[in-house]
């Protein structure tokens, strides 16, 4: 069952889809222009693409409203694992709800997207002179919308970095209870998974547009996004977790010098009983050295290397469905 969070992602998604939906056949309607849509009874190219960026465009404004209750819900965890006072969690939450910043960051995107849009139709026009001059107006205000929209996302990920990091350099560590560490790994997951799908989403809708070095950008771009995402929130965690562990190491080989020392003074009277030590602080030793100096443990690191298929999955898998489509179609 999904949570009560997941239902308003979605229901967001759904609504600002059949919005754009709405509104794009309804301008159709109005100009007079729908039987263009689908020229000779089929979907036009570039209404095609105008379709797969509401798509996109609806995914980016559910995933800013994912990241944003992830966000609380994982911070309100941590403040009772992190020597922070109040003021110190004011200010990183005041950073948050910076409503100013939040609409630069969509305004940078807007120009990127539109930008990328008019390099794009270029390279690879998807229009001809006689196409409805209303889908190429469509289709730069969606590619504006998306990027307005990834442009938060990305704000809103360099956030959670920053807070995260800093987080990390004051949460309260141990060695062997991780239980408290969670909200690191869910959100680095959370992270990923948002940008290695709207990866998958993009990917699937530059099939359409003669251009592979658009397709192998978005591939690289997001991947490395994805791998930052996972990481870079848990940087101050890793280095309190390293420092921990080189503290342990330092006891535990200390304790194991003073074992040695007591094997050359057999007449102390407790030699015998800190040889007897000498086993299970070389096995303390051994365990503390294998232990991870990061917060995420082998299933993490599996569904990461499973989410980095899916871009690559859902290119596959778009290219062998077009390539049968247009067979069927030529038969």
């Amino acid at each position: 069952m999904l949570d009560p969070g997941s239902w308003r992602a979605v229901r967001l998604f759904a609504e600002v889809l059949l919005g754009l939906l709405a509104a794009f056949f309804g301008s159709a309607i109005v100009f007079g222009e729908l039987g263009d849509l689908w020229p000779g009874g089929t979907l036009d190219r570039l209404t095609r693409f105008c379709l797969f960026l509401m798509l996109v465009t609806a995914y980016t404004a559910a995933a800013v409203g994912i990241m944003r209750r992830g966000a609380a819900r994982d911070f309100a965890a941590l403040r009772g694992v992190t020597d922070a006072g109040p003021d110190v969690w004011e200010g990183w939450e005041r950073r948050f709800r910076d409503r100013r910043a939040g609409l630069a960051a969509a305004a940078c995107g807007l120009v990127v997207g539109i930008a990328i849009e008019r390099l794009g139709s270029s390279a690879d026009p998807i229009h001809d002179a006689e196409s409805w001059l209303g889908l190429r107006v469509w289709a730069l205000l969606l590619n504006g919308l998306l990027f307005a929209n990834l442009g938060m996302l990305a704000r809103w990920s360099v956030l959670e970095i920053r807070a995260l990091r800093a987080i990390g350099r004051r949460v309260r560590v141990s060695l062997l209870d991780r239980e408290g560490l969670a909200p690191f790994v869910r959100t680095g997951l959370r992270s990923a998974l948002l940008w290695l799908t709207g990866s998958s989403l993009a990917v699937t809708l530059l099939l359409d547009v003669n251009a592979p070095w658009l397709v192998l950008a978005v591939l690289t771009v997001t991947t490395g996004l994805a791998f930052a995402a996972l990481l870079l929130p848990s940087r101050g965690l890793h280095e309190r977790l390293r420092a921990a562990r080189e503290a342990e190491l330092r006891f535990v080989r200390g304790e194991i010098a003073s074992v040695r020392d007591a094997l050359g003074a057999g007449a102390r009277p407790d030699a015998n009983e800190r040889i007897a030590q000498l086993p299970a602080l070389l096995a303390w030793e051994a365990r503390v050295e294998r232990m991870s100096v990061w917060p995420f443990d082998a299933p993490s690191l599996f569904r990461f290397a499973l989410l980095l298929l899916v871009p690559l999955g859902s290119w596959l898998g778009g290219a062998l469905v077009e390539r049968a489509v247009d067979a069927w179609i030529d038969r």
